[in-house]
């Protein structure tokens, strides 16, 4: 417990040692708050590249900082016109849309999507049960992650992108029943998007233009794909660099573009100054005619999903809750080379909102929240219970090739420590057990969140549900990733025997195809960001070839070399790939 203690006040020491912890309405003292920034700001002044951030009171921005480089080398300022990819904070924009139509009766969130999409449109449908938009807003529709590229540099596939186009691409698998399972989304937030356009009758962008980007004045941010919906933004990004800054290692990205064809989802690009009245605009009581009745965004944080075993809201109208001294609501956003967030508390009407040109960002994206909000109480009570393991997120892949990602990508091993409350996670971070549900995930970066145990194998994180693996599906998937590398190098070994000892042709052909089945499985598990053509092919090519180990057990059979040890394990060994095709294309174990 006296760990336990430590762990905690260091967390909060991190970050502001004068933090209240108890008090619902943290007020600020301007002047002590300049204070505290000042001193947050130069101990991160050496491992930031560029930021831009502002905090709100009463519905007010009283504070905006500036800080670091657009570019490092030439000593670039940060300034009122450089702009900052929004990534996953767009979706905000697809919610805000959503309940302006609800507002003027155009959109049932409660309706069956399909209501609002093409007859057909929707061929991904494993489950009877109805999706609403409420269940996008969720991310609970049950998609599995995107397999194909939904990014990218070609300039000719984005001049002749559309939304829908783009969703038909990349259209995922339906895997789990819809509100089953919490499972982030991008391509299902642009199924929003795309409702919107089916309803409007014009594209996203045209849509947000007009009815958020002008209402508020918003002159500087850009949408499409290319940004060419705002010339001066697409001018000013191609000049803006991005940055890696992790401990001790720092990248220079350069410009690093890579255009989103789902661009509702994370493409939203413009000035910080554009982001802070976006957010200005979603803080109650605030008039700014995003709505034609204030009362619509009451009803954006009315609660849309709560966690499992408390009475805590999750998700409201697709904006995600953290847990301070109050409940905010907002959303976080990453892009290749860019992160940005903004988080309110409706309450008290206060706000902090983040833009940076570094992947990843965290110190600030959520270090400054405590300063801002306070931090929850994080006094212990309640039964230990004992959460260690190896668990998966849920938006992962389940049906297809890319399935091995579920067992490379997405993984949050969970390791005990000497203290029973407290558990280790790569990248320095530690969960700590609150009570007999909750959990607080902090690091040392300021980066804290609560997750909430849903069952003995399921916890909610406020994005995606995690589920512990079985061993025996670690184990065996494990085990056929690692056995398909070891077919390919003994079938390359064995061809190179059987070519110098000049064996029949038959036994050599036979060894080539298990060789190209094992590197045909391996080349489609490593590409699934290669052109959705080339995998379709691949996939064709890998089924095809998976004929060749049966082919080879029945050649054994009539041989005379039948009895040999030897030939079995050969054969065994070539049995592998195909297992692991018919494994990675099963929906679940």
């Amino acid at each position: 417990m006296k760990k336990l203690l430590i762990i905690i006040a260091t967390a909060i020491m991190f970050i502001q040692p004068t933090v209240n912890t108890q008090k619902k309405d943290v007020k600020f003292n301007q002047n002590e708050l300049e204070v505290s920034l000042n001193k947050f700001i130069e101990e991160r002044k050496d491992a930031t590249a560029g930021v831009s951030f502002a905090i709100f009171e009463n519905g007010n921005l009283i504070i905006r900082k500036d800080i670091g480089y657009t570019d490092v080398q030439n000593k670039v300022l940060v300034d009122e016109n450089s702009v900052f990819e929004w990534g996953s904070v767009s979706k905000l924009l697809i919610w805000v849309s959503a309940l302006q139509l609800y507002e003027k009766g155009k959109l049932d969130l409660n309706e069956d999507i399909e209501k609002y999409l093409p007859k057909n449109f929707l061929s991904n449908k494993k489950f009877d049960k109805k999706i609403t938009f409420i269940d996008l807003m969720n991310h609970q529709a049950g998609f599995q992650e995107t397999i194909y590229p939904v990014e990218t540099t070609d300039e000719e596939i984005i001049k002749n992108n559309t939304l829908k186009k783009a969703l038909i691409y990349s259209m995922p698998s339906q895997i789990y029943e819809p509100k089953s399972v919490t499972a982030y989304s991008n391509w299902g937030a642009a199924l929003g998007a795309y409702i919107i356009e089916n309803i409007t009758n014009q594209d996203f962008a045209s849509y947000v233009h007009e009815n958020i980007f002008n209402k508020i004045g918003m002159n500087h941010t850009a949408l499409l794909p290319d940004w060419s919906d705002n010339n001066w933004v697409k001018e000013t990004r191609n000049k803006m660099n991005s940055y890696s800054y992790f401990d001790t290692v720092k990248e220079d990205f350069g410009t690093n573009i890579s255009n989103i064809l789902l661009y509702p989802s994370g493409a939203a690009t413009g000035t910080a100054s554009d982001f802070y009245l976006f957010t200005e605009a979603l803080i109650p009581g605030n008039d700014l005619n995003l709505f034609n009745n204030p009362k619509t965004l009451e009803k954006l944080y009315e609660p849309t999903l709560y966690y499992s075993n408390v009475n805590k809201v999750r998700n409201s109208h697709g904006f995600w809750t953290l847990e301070y001294s109050n409940t905010v609501y907002g959303h976080g956003g990453n892009t290749v080379g860019f992160t940005s967030s903004l988080w309110i508390d409706i309450e008290n009407k206060k706000a902090v909102a983040v833009m940076s040109n570094e992947q990843g960002e965290t110190a600030y994206n959520y270090g400054l929240h405590p300063l801002v909000f306070g931090i929850s109480s994080l006094e212990t009570s309640g039964e230990v219970k004992d959460i260690s393991g190896i668990y998966f997120s849920k938006r992962t892949i389940e049906n297809g090739f890319g399935r091995i990602y579920k067992y490379i990508s997405g993984i949050m091993p969970v390791f005990k420590t000497d203290d029973s409350r407290i558990y280790n996670l790569p990248g320095n971070m530690q969960i700590i057990q609150i009570d007999d549900f909750t959990y607080m995930q902090v690091s040392e970066n300021g980066l804290m969140f609560p997750i909430y145990l849903k069952d003995n194998n399921v916890l909610e994180s406020y994005t995606s549900d995690y589920e512990r693996f079985s061993l025996i599906e670690l184990f065996i998937a494990g085990f056929l990733i690692v056995g398909t590398l070891i077919c390919f190098i003994t079938y390359l070994i064995r061809i190179i025997y059987l070519f110098i000892k000049k064996s029949n042709n038959k036994e050599l052909y036979l060894s080539i195809g298990v060789l190209l089945l094992s590197l045909s499985l391996l080349f489609l598990w490593l590409n699934t960001e290669t052109d959705k053509t080339i995998v379709i092919i691949n996939s064709m090519v890998t089924t095809l070839l998976g004929i060749i180990p049966i082919i080879k057990i029945k050649y054994l059979l009539k041989s005379d070399n039948k009895k040999l040890i030897s030939q079995w394990i050969l054969v065994f060994i070539a049995i592998i790939p195909f297992i692991a095709l018919i494994f990675m294309q099963s929906y679940i174990f």
